[in-house]
Protein backbone atom coordinates (compact mmCIF):
# COMPACT_ATOMS: atom_id res chain seq x y z
CA UNK A 1 0.00 0.00 0.00
CA UNK A 2 0.96 3.57 0.16
CA UNK A 3 2.66 3.40 3.79
CA UNK A 4 4.76 0.52 1.76
CA UNK A 5 5.67 2.50 -0.89
CA UNK A 6 6.59 5.56 1.44
CA UNK A 7 8.84 3.66 3.68
CA UNK A 8 10.52 2.14 0.73
CA UNK A 9 11.01 5.38 -0.94
CA UNK A 10 12.77 6.23 2.79
CA UNK A 11 14.75 3.71 2.93
CA UNK A 12 15.84 4.51 -0.56
CA UNK A 13 16.55 7.71 0.12
CA UNK A 14 18.73 6.88 3.21
CA UNK A 15 20.28 4.09 1.08
CA UNK A 16 21.40 6.15 -1.68
CA UNK A 17 22.41 9.25 -0.35
CA UNK A 18 24.79 7.41 2.57
CA UNK A 19 25.87 5.90 -0.70
CA UNK A 20 27.53 8.82 -2.48
CA UNK A 21 28.17 10.01 0.83
CA UNK A 22 30.39 7.51 2.60
CA UNK A 23 32.05 6.12 -0.82
CA UNK A 24 32.38 8.72 -3.06
CA UNK A 25 35.84 10.54 -2.32
CA UNK A 26 34.90 14.53 -4.52
CA UNK A 27 38.14 15.51 -3.77
CA UNK A 28 40.46 12.58 -5.45
CA UNK A 29 37.39 11.97 -7.72
CA UNK A 30 37.61 8.05 -6.67
CA UNK A 31 35.28 5.60 -4.82
CA UNK A 32 36.58 4.31 -1.50
CA UNK A 33 37.39 0.69 -0.81
CA UNK A 34 35.99 1.40 2.78
CA UNK A 35 33.80 4.04 4.02
CA UNK A 36 35.10 7.51 4.13
CA UNK A 37 34.19 7.52 7.68
CA UNK A 38 36.55 4.84 8.51
CA UNK A 39 39.61 7.13 6.94
CA UNK A 40 41.01 5.89 3.38
CA UNK A 41 42.71 2.24 2.70
CA UNK A 42 45.95 2.51 2.71
CA UNK A 43 48.59 -0.57 2.40
CA UNK A 44 48.83 -0.73 6.12
CA UNK A 45 45.14 -0.23 6.62
CA UNK A 46 43.44 -2.51 3.78
CA UNK A 47 40.22 -3.52 2.54
CA UNK A 48 38.30 -6.10 4.54
CA UNK A 49 38.61 -8.34 1.45
CA UNK A 50 42.62 -7.89 1.79
CA UNK A 51 44.68 -11.02 2.48
CA UNK A 52 46.54 -9.07 5.23
CA UNK A 53 47.67 -5.42 6.06
CA UNK A 54 51.05 -4.05 4.14
CA UNK A 55 53.07 -0.66 5.30
CA UNK A 56 52.68 2.19 4.25
CA UNK A 57 50.12 5.05 3.96
CA UNK A 58 49.62 5.82 0.62
CA UNK A 59 45.70 5.89 -0.45
CA UNK A 60 44.79 3.05 -2.78
CA UNK A 61 41.95 2.79 -4.93
CA UNK A 62 40.56 -0.48 -6.72
CA UNK A 63 39.00 -0.79 -10.05
CA UNK A 64 36.54 -3.18 -8.96
CA UNK A 65 34.78 -0.87 -6.51
CA UNK A 66 34.80 1.26 -9.37
CA UNK A 67 32.51 -1.02 -11.14
CA UNK A 68 30.14 -2.12 -8.39
CA UNK A 69 29.61 1.78 -7.99
CA UNK A 70 29.40 2.41 -11.80
CA UNK A 71 26.43 -0.62 -12.15
CA UNK A 72 25.18 1.11 -8.82
CA UNK A 73 24.40 4.35 -10.18
CA UNK A 74 23.63 3.35 -13.79
CA UNK A 75 20.72 1.11 -11.99
CA UNK A 76 19.82 4.40 -10.32
CA UNK A 77 19.38 6.79 -12.77
CA UNK A 78 18.06 4.18 -15.32
CA UNK A 79 14.98 4.41 -12.21
CA UNK A 80 15.06 8.04 -11.36
CA UNK A 81 12.30 10.04 -10.40
CA UNK A 82 11.91 13.76 -9.83
CA UNK A 83 11.88 13.39 -5.89
CA UNK A 84 14.75 11.13 -5.58
CA UNK A 85 17.61 12.06 -3.14
CA UNK A 86 20.42 12.44 -5.60
CA UNK A 87 19.56 14.84 -8.68
CA UNK A 88 19.35 13.08 -12.21
CA UNK A 89 22.39 15.05 -13.40
CA UNK A 90 24.41 14.31 -10.35
CA UNK A 91 23.83 10.87 -10.94
CA UNK A 92 25.17 11.76 -15.03
CA UNK A 93 28.10 13.24 -13.46
CA UNK A 94 29.42 10.39 -11.29
CA UNK A 95 28.59 8.02 -13.82
CA UNK A 96 31.00 9.65 -15.99
CA UNK A 97 33.61 10.53 -13.59
CA UNK A 98 33.43 7.37 -12.74
CA UNK A 99 33.71 5.77 -16.35
CA UNK A 100 36.49 8.25 -16.79
CA UNK A 101 38.70 6.60 -14.00
CA UNK A 102 38.08 3.25 -15.07
CA UNK A 103 39.54 4.12 -18.52
CA UNK A 104 41.76 7.26 -18.38
CA UNK A 105 45.73 5.84 -18.36
CA UNK A 106 46.15 8.18 -15.06
CA UNK A 107 42.92 6.23 -13.78
CA UNK A 108 42.98 2.36 -14.04
CA UNK A 109 43.32 2.80 -18.19
CA UNK A 110 41.10 -0.25 -19.27
CA UNK A 111 41.06 1.52 -22.46
CA UNK A 112 44.05 -0.14 -23.76
CA UNK A 113 45.28 2.36 -25.83
CA UNK A 114 48.44 2.61 -23.42
CA UNK A 115 51.77 0.44 -23.43
CA UNK A 116 53.59 -0.16 -20.58
CA UNK A 117 56.63 2.04 -22.45
CA UNK A 118 54.29 5.02 -22.38
CA UNK A 119 56.35 7.62 -20.79
CA UNK A 120 54.41 8.89 -18.74
CA UNK A 121 55.09 7.16 -15.12
CA UNK A 122 51.35 7.34 -14.12
CA UNK A 123 50.22 5.10 -16.64
CA UNK A 124 48.62 1.81 -15.73
CA UNK A 125 47.24 0.11 -19.08
CA UNK A 126 45.26 -3.03 -17.98
CA UNK A 127 44.57 -4.24 -20.69
CA UNK A 128 47.57 -6.76 -22.63
CA UNK A 129 50.00 -5.82 -20.02
CA UNK A 130 51.52 -9.02 -18.12
CA UNK A 131 50.66 -8.51 -14.71
CA UNK A 132 49.27 -10.03 -11.86
CA UNK A 133 45.30 -10.56 -12.68
CA UNK A 134 41.62 -10.80 -10.73
CA UNK A 135 39.05 -12.51 -13.10
CA UNK A 136 36.20 -11.27 -10.76
CA UNK A 137 37.66 -7.35 -10.53
CA UNK A 138 38.43 -7.54 -14.36
CA UNK A 139 35.10 -8.86 -15.05
CA UNK A 140 33.24 -6.50 -12.73
CA UNK A 141 34.69 -3.86 -14.59
CA UNK A 142 33.55 -5.62 -18.16
CA UNK A 143 29.77 -5.65 -17.20
CA UNK A 144 29.98 -2.01 -15.57
CA UNK A 145 31.64 -0.67 -18.86
CA UNK A 146 28.69 -2.87 -20.91
CA UNK A 147 26.02 -1.43 -19.19
CA UNK A 148 27.70 2.26 -18.99
CA UNK A 149 28.91 2.19 -22.80
CA UNK A 150 26.09 5.03 -23.01
CA UNK A 151 28.01 7.10 -21.00
CA UNK A 152 31.70 5.92 -21.36
CA UNK A 153 31.72 6.52 -25.33
CA UNK A 154 28.88 8.17 -25.85
CA UNK A 155 26.51 5.66 -27.96
CA UNK A 156 23.02 5.29 -28.36
CA UNK A 157 22.31 3.16 -25.26
CA UNK A 158 20.62 0.57 -26.90
CA UNK A 159 23.75 0.11 -29.21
Amino acid sequence: GVAEGAQTACQYTAIATAFVEQFWDEEAAHWTTISRAQGPATAARPSASSAKAGSGDEVYYRAVDHAVALLALIAMEKRWLPNDPIPRERLRELIKRTCQQLLSPIGFGYSGEYTAEDSNPWTRPYINLERRRNFWHDGWVALALVRARHFAWGTKEGG
